[in-house]
């Protein structure tokens, strides 16, 4: 158990002095950024068939409507 406390505290005392540097935040924000993209997509993927259900409703809906 000790072992998994001394990595955890070496990781957490990494990321802050890396979260410190002003390059280190820019990275940061970018991982951040590609982290929410990835939980978005993964959320689109899971719910593909309501959202394509729903958007071919839709499409029905416009083509078939006549004069």
């Amino acid at each position: 158990m000790q072992v998994f406390k001394t990595l955890a505290n070496k990781i957490n005392t990494a990321a802050r002095q890396f979260d410190q540097d002003q390059d280190g935040m820019e990275t940061m924000q970018i991982v951040m950024i590609i982290a929410v993209a990835a939980i978005v997509l993964l959320f689109v993927k899971g719910q593909w068939n309501n959202i394509a259900g729903w958007a071919d409703g839709l499409v029905g809906q416009v083509t078939s409507w006549t004069h």
